[in-house]
């Protein structure tokens, strides 16, 4: 996907499939909107590489896995 940098890790869909949440090596979550395929949002706070991401069933909050 354009504006990732790095090797991309994880990637995990909402509960209604409208946002991708992707990892990389970059130490960056990042959320994409899947209608416009942009990326809406960046997180960043890792000091490690993110490993691996999901969302809890049924709602918006977002599981990141790192080293850190």
């Amino acid at each position: 996907m354009k504006g990732h940098a790095g090797i991309i890790n994880n990637l995990a869909f909402n509960s209604n499939g409208q946002v991708l949440a992707s990892c990389a090596s970059d130490l960056a979550i990042k959320l994409w909107n899947l209608k416009t395929f942009a990326c809406q949002k960046t997180i960043t706070g890792h000091e490690h590489e993110v490993s691996g991401l999901c969302f809890l069933p049924s709602s918006d909050y977002l599981i990141s896995v790192s080293r850190d």
